[in-house]
């Protein structure tokens, strides 16, 4: 059986191991939970507004719905047609 060796080529103990094992399932479980926050908005944006209130932010939404993405948009395009009608003086059509 080939013995796993660290970073020098040193042979490793079982204790060694099991360090190394555990803190990696730590750092994984910690970054799952950092993660889950971001997750949570981006379904969130995914979901519509009347099951968000009914039922809260669910990773896997229950209704799906871009309303907030037609909104964003749609916002996006009124600014610039307002900043491009006030650079210009004149009516932009979009």
């Amino acid at each position: 059986m080939r013995k796993l060796k660290d970073a020098n080529g040193r042979p490793m103990g079982r204790d060694r191991i099991a360090f190394n094992a555990i803190s990696y399932v730590l750092l994984a479980l910690l970054s799952l939970i950092c993660l889950l926050p971001f997750l949570l908005v981006i379904s969130g944006s995914f979901s519509d507004q009347q099951s968000i209130q009914l039922y809260g932010y669910q990773l896997i939404p229950k209704n799906f719905s871009l309303d907030a993405y037609k909104m964003l948009f749609r916002v996006v395009f009124l600014l610039l047609h307002l900043h491009l009608r006030r650079r210009t003086g004149a009516l932009v059509h979009l």
